[in-house]
């Protein structure tokens, strides 16, 4: 994804606005020779596989999803929902300018710390309860840290919270033509269950899967699960 690894970082909120980054997307799937795919997706790379999926369904032949909401749930969670306001809490911060780029690049990207090892950061006092039952190893965390320090990575990454707020949404419903996999770790403390609920209550035909001791990176806590569930559901 855009900003991301070796990708391009181009500047500025406007770059990261969902038809972007779904025309990315798309792009992609042409470039390596294919006219659809098995689309799946985690966090942010979820939140633009789900208004993907949803518009150009004919190069989506079924999509899974881990541990990232569709819009139209989120958006009904975060109304009644007081946990996950408290949880998006990150997201409101983002939005300042500039701040939040400082915070990450002076606490030495203590987030990520916090994220895949629990530990607690000495700078605003973050902290994570949950402990991943695979925690990333010492040289693992060396070398996120080392993506993040490259030149426009965290403002990149930023700029997708900043756009999602600030720019017009890509307006969609829950009313799928594909077939659709959520699975959710049950532990995530960025996001509520509520969201694996609320997809459920509006399209039933959504299959979700809880994997209750994982957490947001369900990948990585339960890798042998989450492949467990999608050969399954693949298979039926």
């Amino acid at each position: 994804m855009r900003g991301y690894g070796e990708s391009g970082r181009p500047t500025g909120v406007d770059a990261y606005v969902m038809d972007k980054l779904t025309s990315d997307l798309e792009q992609i799937i042409i470039a390596l020779g294919y006219q659809k795919c098995i689309l799946v997706a985690h966090d942010w790379g979820g939140i633009v596989a789900w208004p993907f999926a949803h518009s150009r369904h004919e190069m989506v032949d079924r999509l899974i999803v881990l541990n990232a909401p569709a819009l139209p749930v989120f958006q009904k969670v975060l109304k009644k929902s007081r946990e996950q306001l408290n949880m998006s809490w990150y997201m409101f911060f983002f939005q300042l300018p500039r701040l939040p780029e400082l915070w990450m690049k002076v606490s030495n990207f203590e987030v990520l710390d916090c994220m895949f090892t629990g530990k607690r950061s000495r700078v605003v006092g973050l902290s994570v309860k949950y402990q991943s039952p695979r925690p990333l190893t010492k040289e693992e965390l060396g070398a996120y840290k080392y993506t993040f320090s490259k030149p426009g990575v965290v403002h990149a990454a930023i700029n997708y919270y900043r756009a999602s707020m600030q720019r017009a949404r890509q307006l969609y419903d829950m009313d799928f033509q594909v077939p659709v996999l959520l699975i959710w770790g049950c532990q995530d403390e960025a996001l509520s269950e509520a969201i694996a609920d609320e997809t459920e209550k509006q399209n039933p035909k959504i299959t979700v899967k809880r994997i209750a001791e994982a957490g947001h990176f369900v990948h990585m806590d339960t890798p042998e699960r989450v492949i467990e569930i999608m050969r399954e559901w693949l298979g039926g």
